[in-house]
């Protein structure tokens, strides 16, 4: 056998063993691999007006063992940082700092040449206005549930602030529920957005122009300057359940708890 016809056959049997090893050692572990294991942590997202009870349920849920964490807890910490703002006043837990976190901040407002400047109003511009906006629209919630997937805040999760759509995306490709609670009676864009989410009608002119017209909210609230920011109205319709709590804390976990077990949450 000459040269030639050595090169030729060493060759082709390179090219069998190859194949052989492909087709019998690496194609049946790609074909055949072992999936990881499905993730064991459960994500309940709240959205609702502010006052709805998004907070307490976090707290009913405390007693099940589920953490509470926000979009805005990131958020709230640089704003907290830039402005000398009060860190709990900005979460707003007690009605004192939901009070006072609305009241206007006469130095910044002098400042910043922003008549009616408020910690809420900060939250909104930074949060909406400068990162989602102009930065990017996930980045809260990709913040966010990287913090969750290094487990750092345990198995169980409740996300009380859901105020946009990729958010309660974001919840429910991970196995969770979007919970949207309701207190009192709700102003009057609220009802009609909850209908035209619903397919039941239009809502307001300026919801109109952004949604379906893709108009920038900034640029459509130069006509419509009582138009609410759109963190408050962006989630209407991204939730699976709706539970109203015009109770007590009481009710307000009977109606939860029966409604997460309905959905086959082991609690």
């Amino acid at each position: 056998m000459d040269r030639a016809d050595s090169t030729h056959w060493f060759g082709l049997w390179s090219l069998v063993f190859s194949m052989f090893v492909i087709f019998f050692f690496f194609l049946p572990r790609l074909l055949f691999k072992k999936r990881s294991e499905p993730r064991s942590t459960i994500v309940i997202g709240f959205c609702g007006l502010k006052g709805a009870g998004k907070d307490m349920s976090a707290r009913v849920l405390d007693r099940y063992g589920f953490k509470k964490a926000s979009f805005a807890g990131l958020l709230k910490d640089i704003v907290a940082v830039a402005f000398g703002f009060n860190r709990e006043m900005l979460e707003g837990t007690t009605e004192k700092a939901r009070v006072v976190r609305k009241k206007i901040d006469g130095q910044w407002a002098a400042t910043l040449s922003m008549p009616g400047f408020t910690p809420v109003k900060a939250l909104q511009l930074w949060g909406t206005d400068l990162v989602r906006n102009h930065f990017h629209a996930a980045f809260w919630a990709l913040s966010l549930f990287k913090n969750i997937d290094e487990n750092q805040f345990g198995p169980r999760v409740a996300v009380t602030d859901v105020r946009y759509p990729n958010e309660a995306v974001m919840v429910v490709q991970r196995g969770g529920v979007i919970v949207r609670l309701e207190r009192g009676v709700p102003p009057e864009w609220y009802t009609q957005i909850k209908q035209a989410a619903a397919g039941r009608g239009t809502g307001p002119e300026w919801y109109e122009r952004v949604v379906t017209n893709k108009e920038p909210a900034a640029t459509v609230k130069l006509d419509f300057p009582d138009m609410p920011h759109e963190s408050e109205w962006r989630s209407i319709g991204c939730e699976d359940f709706i539970v109203l709590n015009n109770g007590s804390p009481n009710d307000l976990r009977q109606k939860l708890i029966e409604e997460l077990l309905d959905r086959g949450y082991k609690l």
